[in-house]
């Protein structure tokens, strides 16, 4: 009980700092920087070392999978409607993607424990790797269809190497984590809810209100649904999955 009350703190520490502080840009940076290079990372690596067997290349493949396949599905949809090219780009993006990192870790961790955890963070890992290519080759698309993508890009996102290097480590050691050390690892989950309530704004949605609820409320659950059942994977996870999704709207 006590996580959740200090992860509901935490976010609204950082909504009342960006209430009252208009300068939390270098404090955003350092805890991103923070995140990104050690925290998440670290949180990761001991869940792996301490929580068994869990299907990681399964579920990798099933990250690709369903965000390649959304990303297309999204695309045939929202490239003959009528809005600005530059409005479809963003629609196209932000409907297909979700925070499955900063939200989707935490949310995961909070409700489903190590195995909310782990398969939020291998969800992040194969979105991002989608989203850097597949997804960025796309969008630019809607906006100049001559659009030339360097694939090199994809591999700039410095996430990607940290959290690999999480994962194949710990394919290689096995040990006790100290109780002290599991907790501190635990204050990642503590700064991402910080930095999701900096980063909140809220403001008028640009994009098409209704629409995009079709494709993340509507859509998504049903091409989800009918992934994991092509996967196999059991139906007890059907809830993890979707509710993550969920959690994790941009």
């Amino acid at each position: 009980m006590m996580q959740y009350a200090i992860t509901i703190a935490a976010f609204l520490s950082g909504a009342v700092l960006a209430h009252i502080s208009k300068n939390t840009a270098q404090i955003k940076r350092i805890v991103n920087n923070y995140l990104i290079w050690f925290g998440l990372p670290f949180l990761i690596f001991l869940t792996l070392v301490t929580s068994g067997d869990i299907p990681l290349l399964k579920i990798f493949l099933f990250s690709i999978t369903i965000m390649a396949v959304i990303i297309v599905s999204y695309y045939l949809l929202i490239r003959h409607r009528p809005e600005e090219k530059k409005t479809k780009a963003s629609m196209l993006l932000c409907s297909a993607f979700g925070n499955w990192g900063y939200i989707g870790m935490p949310a995961g961790f909070l409700l489903f424990g190590d195995k909310g955890l782990i398969t939020a963070a291998i969800m992040s890992f194969g979105s991002a790797l989608v989203h850097f290519s597949l997804g960025i080759i796309l969008s630019s698309h809607l906006v100049n269809p001559d659009y030339k993508h360097d694939l090199v890009s994809a591999f700039r996102f410095p996430f990607i190497y940290t959290m690999l290097a999480a994962f194949m480590i710990s394919g290689f050691v096995s040990f006790e984590v100290p109780a002290f050390v599991s907790a501190f690892s635990r204050t990642a989950v503590y700064l991402a809810a910080f930095i999701i309530g900096l980063t909140l704004r809220l403001g008028k949605d640009k994009r098409p209100f209704y629409y995009t609820l079709f494709l993340k409320f509507i859509l998504s659950p049903l091409i989800f649904s009918i992934v994991l059942l092509l996967f196999g994977f059991p139906k007890a996870d059907f809830l993890l999955f979707l509710l993550l999704d969920r959690k994790s709207v941009v």
